[in-house]
C-alpha cells in the first residue's frame, strides 16, 4: 500500500525536478572560488577542498548567499571533512517505500505469559530503565534477551549491569534473567549465526526495540543503517517462522514537527518539515513499523519526548544536552529564563 505516495511526489515536484540543477551551480560556485576541481565520486558526495583557508571561506559564504539565497556559516565551510550533498527528499521517499519481504501467517499464542522477551537498547538511558521496569512487571519464569553491540574492552552482561548500576536500579536477581546476545542492529540478522538467529525467532514471545543511534547532529545517511536498517532487520526477526512476534517500537515525538497540532497519520508527514537526520531516520522507520502492522504484524508504537531524570533516584541521561545545560547553569549560578521546557520522567 502506498496511500500517500501521490501526495509527496505532488508535494515535491518542483523542488526534486530543480534539486540536481541547484547542486550543479553550487558545485561550479565552489569550483570558481578554490580554483579546483570537486572530486566526483560514484556516490555523487563532493568534498571541498578548503584545507583550512578562512579568506576563500569568507568568498564562498558570500558567492552563495549572492547566487542561492542561502546564508552558510563560516565554520561550517572550514570543517575538515564536509559534503555537500545531503540526503535528498528522493531518498527519505525512497527508504519509507521500502519493500517488506515478509509474510504473516500466524500470530503468538498471546493467551500465555511470555517467557522469553528480546530487547534493544538497554545500554542507554530509557533502554536501561524499560528492562529494569519489564522484569519486576512480568514473572520471574520470564528471561529476556538483550542484544549489545560488541565491545572488546567490556562483555556484554558486563555492560548492561554498569549502566543499570550507574542510573541505581540494578537488582542482583536481574543477572539470572539476562541473556546478554552479541550482536549489532547495523548488521543482517544482527550479525548472528543462523542456528543461533533461527533458535531465537523460535523462543521469543515480545519484541521491545529500543535501540537507536541518538544523534541530533549527524545526518540521516549517517544513522540509516542503526535506525532504518536495524528496524528492518527487527521486522524480519518478527516475522522468521510462521508465529509472528509482536513488536513494542519505541520512536520520538520529534517525528512530528513543532507546527502539527492535530491528529495525523504517519505516511502524511512530509520529511522536509524534520530537521534533524535523527528525526528523519525515525520517521522512515515508524512508517516501516506502519506498513509491516497493515500487513498484520502486531505493532505497538510509543513515541518518547525529551526525557529526563528518574523521580526516585534523581539519575539522569549523562550524555543528554539538556543534562549538560542544567549542570552548567548549576555551576554557573544562572538561571534558566528562556521559556518554558516539556520533560518527561524516565520512570513516568
Amino acid at each position: 500500500m502506498k496511500p500517500c505516495r501521490h501526495k509527496l511526489a505532488a508535494y515535491y515536484g518542483d523542488r526534486l525536478k530543480s534539486s540536481s540543477a541547484i547542486e550543479q551551480r553550487l558545485k561550479t560556485i565552489i569550483e570558481t572560488t578554490t580554483k579546483q576541481a570537486l572530486l566526483n565520486k560514484k556516490d555523487e558526495h563532493f568534498f571541498i577542498p578548503m584545507d583550512g583557508d578562512s579568506l576563500t571561506a569568507v568568498r564562498l559564504s558570500h558567492m552563495i548567499e549572492h547566487d542561492l539565497g542561502i546564508s552558510v556559516p563560516i565554520s561550517i565551510l572550514l570543517q575538515p571533512d564536509i559534503t555537500i550533498q545531503h540526503p535528498t527528499i528522493e531518498t527519505l521517499l525512497s527508504d519509507s517505500e521500502l519493500q517488506l519481504d515478509i509474510t504473516v501467517d500466524q500470530r503468538k499464542n498471546s493467551s500465555t505469559s511470555p517467557t522469553l522477551i528480546f530487547i534493544t537498547g538497554t545500554t542507554g538511558f530509557a533502554g536501561a530503565f524499560l528492562l529494569a521496569e519489564l522484569l519486576s512487571v512480568y514473572s520471574r519464569e520470564c528471561k529476556f534477551v538483550c542484544l549489545v553491540r560488541y565491545q572488546p574492552s567490556m562483555n556484554p552482561l558486563d555492560r548492561i549491569r554498569e549502566n543499570l548500576l550507574f542510573y541505581k536500579i540494578w537488582k542482583e536477581d536481574f543477572q539470572e534473567r539476562i541473556i546478554p546476545l552479541k550482536g549489532d542492529l547495523e548488521e543482517t540478522c544482527f550479525g548472528l549465526d543462523h542456528e543461533i538467529y533461527h533458535f531465537f525467532a523460535q523462543q521469543i514471545d515480545i519484541i521491545f526495540h529500543c535501540g537507536a543511534a541518538v544523534n541530533f547532529l549527524l545526518p540521516y545517511s549517517k544513522l540509516y543503517r542503526s535506525n532504518v536498517f536495524g528496524t528492518q532487520e527487527i521486522i524480519r526477526l518478527a516475522t522468521h517462522t510462521i508465529a509472528c512476534i509482536p513488536i513494542h517500537y519505541i520512536s520520538t515525538l520529534s517525528v512530528l514537527s513543532s507546527n502539527v497540532n492535530k491528529e495525523v497519520s504517519i505516511e502524511e508527514i512530509v520529511p522536509d518539515s524534520l530537521i534533524s537526520g535523527y528525526a528523519q531516520s525515525k520517521l522512515v522507520a515508524e512508517q516501516l513499523m506502519s506498513k509491516a502492522n497493515r500487513l498484520g504484524l502486531p505493532v505497538t508504537i510509543y513515541r518518547l519526548g525529551s526525557t529526563c531524570a528518574s523521580t526516585e533516584t534523581g539519575a539522569c541521561n549523562r550524555s543528554d544536552l539538556h543534562t549538560f545545560l542544567f549542570i552548567a547553569m548549576m555551576k554557573l549560578k544562572l538561571p534558566g529564563d528562556h521559556g518554558s521546557y516539556s520533560f518527561t520522567c524516565v520512570t513516568s
